[in-house]
Order: structure tokens, then sequence, then C-alpha cells
């Protein structure tokens, strides 16, 4: 598989190409259903995106499917909790013109495989063992079924099934899906390769054929005529020349068409043509065996840009500056250093509906180019809650928008990403409280969303100056830990519905009753053991260490605190935030901070927030917080972070050298903002004094880091009576 993680599936329900069988099911049984797979929607996501139905006597899944085999196509099914027996359920191909077709009175219970082979009708009279009377194509999909209830489904693409490999989860049961090495009622394994690896492409060069790059990764010299290379129109595999390549070293061939491109020789021509959408495998010559494959969709290869490893032998692809014959960069997305242009072309007709409706939050086709890039036919939506409702009500036409590449087109991406947030930087006259917020989480070492300034234009018009944020989705995990396989959820009642569990206080074991707790990756795989085990821990007491990345969350706690960010978990509202569970154990990634920096005060004296009772109520109501800071280890800890923080990042000069940076940038395009809520003049004094009731940004962080100072060194109190710091009898007070 390429570089994204498989994230979204075509079922029924979800927001991305549907197949005739999805909806075919969907008419003729009426069945709701989500995505096989992680579903990165975020908060705003549209209500009706149901997740496929969990079996709660036992879950079975598609583990593993063999779509070109070398003897048979076959799908391996596993199971993943309880027990389950077979009979109960079927399977069905894309084809609507086949039936669902029954499986073996088989019991199986947890962590135990069954295979099923996939042949031709014709030669089922020859076959021994369990069957299904359809195979599997190149691009193809497989369906299981409990009676007429859809329970999992795996799609996919052409450039995700190799001759000789299976496609399938990895670890087995987990909604990661990969490329592997085909292992049929056994542990799924990861896809040997090397010690030569095929380490980037550039296929849409705009002054040469394009060209392959090999990479050795070996600490040893590799004889390259030892191995052979082959395209998907291939009939047979061209043998690489009779050259020592050295540990470390790259080697790149001209493609040629046949022909032997200017300049080149005979030991540096590669005689064949890859396409926008296309795939290269690398074997040994000898043996025929497969050591590397590298497959692409037309956006990850746009024009002027290479596609291939990062770094250089890994096996995370990505598009790339093209580096003939260097190593490997990835292609600048968030330019922190420039304000890049972003244009939304979309019909007039759904313009006008899109602002006659934001508060319907629906996605409209559009299309999209950044950096010389265009996308179309992706899906373009308003985005945010009480925001948005905020601006509904002005009359303006300044919201935020979200942009989701594979929502009409499976597999499409822009510089890797399906998703981007552009945030209209709402009670900000700054501009800057987002970008810094997430700058500071950065400093920490903590994984968190890119930003970047860019103009925004719809249909040719200049929309205003927004900030681009990047999304927190599988793409995002892939880039920013070890484990990108965990369980994600989001905790919020984005819409005032009365949702509960987004505080994080302990109800009863069943995750169902979380009701404000949103599950995005995992959906059919996961039992929420780990977040039950969570939740129990932080409200009931217990061994931490098990359930919490305690360091993490306090350096996000303490850069929360120290920037007053109520708009956040340490809120009423209690929100803007994400958990993600790697082997059991959660941190916090963060999120929207537009209305940092004391911006969101509701009536509390921001300023003074204490640091050990940094919430807007009792501070029992936000277990996470309350569990860390009861023990004197984690206190001592977390008071070490804001020192740091306040004579580090946060302190005056350097926030001061910041915010004149970015001033410096953006000036220009604050003046010919057309939809600005605030004026030039509002910008500059922003930056350091009160403009109404949203704080001076420098002043704010002079006070605060004072403040801090003092509540740090005991000279005034560091905690109230547990009633928070907006309503303690003995601290600071709403103003």
């Amino acid at each position: 598989m390429d570089k994204r993680i498989k994230n979204e599936q075509d079922v029924i329900g979800c927001p991305v190409k549907k197949s005739v069988l999805s909806i075919v099911l969907a008419l003729s049984f009426g069945v709701l259903t989500g995505c096989g797979g992680n579903n990165d929607s975020d908060t705003e996501s549209s209500a009706d995106e149901e997740v496929i139905s969990e079996d709660t006597s036992g879950t079975l899944v598609i583990n593993e499917v063999v779509s070109k085999g070398l003897e048979d196509d076959w799908i391996e099914l596993y199971v993943t909790q309880g027990e389950v027996n077979l009979s109960d359920y079927s399977l069905l191909d894309d084809n609507t013109d086949h039936e669902m077709q029954s499986l073996p009175d088989v019991l199986l219970s947890a962590g135990e495989y069954y295979v099923i082979k996939a042949i031709d009708e014709d030669d089922a009279a020859s076959q021994e063992g369990a069957y299904v009377t359809f195979k599997l194509g190149s691009s193809d999909s497989v369906n299981l079924f409990k009676g007429l209830e859809l329970v999992d489904q795996v799609s996919w693409e052409s450039d995700e099934a190799f001759a000789g490999f299976s496609y399938g989860r990895y670890p087995d049961g987990e909604d990661s899906w990969v490329v592997l090495t085909p292992t049929p009622e056994s542990a799924n394994k990861l896809l040997e390769r090397g010690p030569l690896m095929i380490n980037e492409v550039m296929v849409n060069s705009v002054d040469s054929d394009g060209w392959v790059e090999f990479y050795n990764t070996d600490s040893n010299s590799i004889l390259l005529s030892d191995y052979q290379i082959q395209n998907a129109n291939d009939d047979v595999p061209f043998t690489l020349p009779n050259i020592q390549l050295a540990a470390g070293a790259h080697y790149t061939m001209e493609l040629s068409e046949g022909e032997l491109s200017e300049g080149s020789t005979a030991d540096n021509d590669l005689p064949m043509v890859l396409g926008s959408s296309d795939s290269l495998t690398l074997s040994l010559s000898e043996t025929a065996e497969i050591r590397d494959y590298l497959a692409w969709n037309k956006s990850d290869a746009p024009s002027g840009y290479s596609y291939g490893s990062y770094p250089d032998g890994g096996s995370s692809r990505y598009t790339l500056a093209a580096t003939k014959g260097e190593s490997n960069q990835q292609a600048l997305v968030f330019d922190t250093d420039n304000i890049e242009n972003v244009y939304i072309e979309v019909s007039e007709s759904d313009w006008q509906d899109i602002i006659a409706n934001a508060a319907d939050k629906a996605y409209h086709t559009a299309s999209i180019t950044y950096k010389n890039v265009t996308l179309d036919n992706i899906g373009f939506r308003t985005k945010g809650n009480s925001t948005l409702s905020s601006i509904i009500s002005t009359g303006s036409t300044r919201f935020s928008f979200k942009v989701d590449t594979d929502e009409y087109e499976s597999n499409q991406a822009l510089f890797n990403l399906t998703k981007l947030n552009f945030n209209n930087n709402y009670n900000d006259p700054t501009y800057m409280r987002e970008t810094l917020s997430y700058d500071l989480m950065r400093g920490m070492g903590l994984p968190s969303p890119r930003t970047a300034f860019v103009n925004l234009y719809i249909n040719n018009e200049l929309h205003g100056l927004y900030t681009m944020v990047e999304q927190v989705d599988s793409a995002f995990l892939a880039r920013n830990f070890n484990d990108a396989s965990g369980d994600l959820y989001k905790p919020d009642d984005a819409d005032n519905e009365g949702l509960v569990g987004h505080d994080l206080q302990w109800i009863d074991e069943n995750f169902a009753s979380y009701s404000a707790i949103e599950l995005k990756t995992n959906k059919t795989t996961t039992d929420n053991s780990a977040l039950m085990a969570f939740l129990k821990v932080i409200n009931q007491g217990g061994d931490e260490s098990s359930v919490l990345d305690s360091d993490a969350i306090l350096k996000y706690l303490a850069i929360s605190t120290a920037m007053s960010n109520l708009d956040s978990y340490q809120g009423t509202l209690s929100h803007n935030y994400y958990l993600y569970e790697q082997a059991g154990q959660f941190s916090v990634i963060p999120w929207d901070f537009n209305e940092s920096f004391g911006t969101f005060s509701m009536g509390c004296d921001v300023v003074s927030l204490y640091i050990d009772e940094p919430t807007q109520g009792a501070l029992s109501e936000r277990p996470l917080i309350a569990s860390l800071l009861s023990d004197e280890q984690h206190l001592a800890t977390y008071h070490g972070y804001l020192n740091e923080l306040i004579d580090g990042e946060l302190s005056v000069e350097s926030m001061t050298e910041k915010v004149a940076d970015i001033a410096e940038m953006i000036r220009d395009a604050v003046d010919s903002d057309p939809t600005a809520f605030y004026t030039s003049e509002e910008f500059e004094t922003g930056l350091t004094n009160d403009v109404g009731r949203t704080p001076g940004l420098l002043s704010f962080v002079a006070a605060r880091v004072l403040n801090i100072e003092q509540q740090l060194t005991g000279a005034i109190a560091s905690k109230g009576d547990g009633t928070g710091s907006c309503g303690s009898t003995n601290g600071p007070r709403p103003r």
C-alpha cells in the first residue's frame, strides 16, 4: 500500500465513492453501515454517518486477501474476540450479479483464522475445502454479512494488489491495511523489503521522460544486475545494469520509451513508460522473489513532484520535492516562511447554497489548487460550531472551511493529505493565536497539527487570510507515532446536544454510555477496553503508568494552562482535544486554539488562572487533570515544564520576537483581507494591547508569565478550594 493508511472504505454511509453494490444493498435491505477501516471524519461531520454494527457475541473480520495469487485467490477470516460460527455469515464481492455465499458450519474462537478460496464457478467441481465462486479482481471488494447485516468490508485498488502479495490488516484484526507477505491461517507479516529499494520516481517531469531512483539500504555494496524491475504493463522484467552500488548510495535511471535518453548511456537508461497511476516491482533476477514495490495514484506524483520513500529506504511513501540522486525530501506543504495561495473553484449555485445553508455543513463538489497542483472533484464545506453560528448571525461569509480530497474520489490526496482545515481566525485580531499555540506544543515535543498562513481564493476572488491546519487523522498518526494503529477518540459535544463523557468522568463499563466520545479509528475491531481501563484509573485510582503517557499529558497541560486555554478540556465545554492510545497508554493530541492566550474567558480572570487548579469549574469534574496533579511527583514534573515554558518559548523576549516575525510576514495580507473581522489598526493594536474584550497578545503573555512565576515561587496561591479557578472563595474571581 502507499503512504496512507487505509482509512475510508467504499461502504454504505461513508462519504466516499459508492459502489453499485452499496447502493443495491442500501435499497434492498435498508442496511445502515459505515466505513470498514479508519473513518477519520472530524467532529463536524454529518450525523447520518453510521458505523458497521458490532457483533456482541463475537467479532469476525476479513483479515487478509490475495487477489493476484500465484495459484489461488483467497480470503482469510479472523476472530478478534469471543466465539463465532461461520455458518452465521456469508461473503459477497462487488459484483451485483453474484449472490451472497454462505460459509461452512465451523466454530472459531478468538485468535483463530479460516481461509476461503475464491475461484471461478467452473472450477468448483474439482475443489477441496471451503470456497466461494467468485474471483477477486485487481480493484475489488469483499463484503462480510451476518444475515443481511454488513459487518465488515475491505476494498482495494489496483495499486494495492500485487502478484505474489496479499493485502490485509497489520497487526491481525487492526484497521491498518497494508501490503503483506501472504500468510494463510497464520499471523500477518509485513513485506520484507530490500536491501535494494525503489526509492523515488519522477513520472510527470516538466523537462524529461522521467526517472527511477534506487537506494542501497545495506551496509555492503550491491550488484544491481542481481535485480530486475517491471511495471504493471511489462510482460518481461528488465534486468538492472552490471554495476556495484555502494552502501547508502543512490542510482538513477532515465525513462526512455525504449530509446536511449539524450546524454544517457545503456547503463542508466531504463526503456520503460510509467503512467500517472502505475506501479513498479523489484525482484531478484535469479529467483524472481519480490524485494520491493512502489505504487502510486495520479495525485501522489503530480507534475513537477516525485514520489517515494521518506526517509531514504523507508517504508512510508510520500509526495516529494524532486531530489534526483540525493536524499529524499518531502514536499513542503505547511510553509511557515511564506504565505501561499489556495484556490477553490465551486459552482456559483453551490457557493450560494453554502452561504445560505452554512449551518448544514454539507459537502459540495469543488476543485482545489495549491502549489500549482490541482485536484478536481473534492469535497468543500463549512466547519465549526459556536463560531459558525456567530458568523451566520452577523451575515458575514468568512466561514471556516474543510476540504476533503477523497470525499468523491477514493485514494485522492493533496501532498499526502486527504483533509485540510481553513480556519478564519475568529475572535483573534492578531491572526496568530492558533499558530503560536501549536508551535509551543511542538516545541515541547508533542505531536501537533501543522499550520500555515494562506490567502484563500474562492472562484478567483480573494476571500481572506486564513490559517491552514492539518487534520488529526490516520495520516497524522502515521507521521507522528511509531504505532499508528491505536484507538483515536474525539470527546466532544460540539452541537450542545447533551451528550456525556467528554469530561471523562466515570459513568459505567459500557462504551455506549459515553455518547460524547467518538471513536475515529478501529471502528470494526476495537472493544474499547483500553479506554474503559483509562477512564476507570483516572476516576477510581490504579496504576496510572499502565493507561497514561503521563509525561506527554503533563506537557500538554502545562502549555494549555500557561496560555489560559479555557476553550478546551479545562473549560466549561470540556472539548477541543483528542485521545490517542498506543499499547493501552493514552496521550492527548491538541486541537483548536483560535481562542487561546486569554481570549476565551467566560467572565474569568484568565491572567490569574490557578496552575494547580486550572479548571473552569470543580477540579474533580476534570478527572484526567485531578488524578495527575494529585500525585506529588507528577506535580513537580508539571511545575518543571511550566518553568521551562516561562523561561524559554513563552518568555516575553521569545514571544515578542515570534510575534514580530509573524506580523512582518502577514501584515500586507492583513491589510488586503477583504473579509477581515478586524481593521488593520486593530491588528497592530492587538499585538500588544486589548482590542475590545480581546486581550492584547503580548500584554497578556507578560502578565500571565509574571503570574505563573509568582505561583511557582509561592508568592501567590497556586490553587483554591477545589471549585476551580473561576469559582474559588479564596482565589481569582470572575471579572
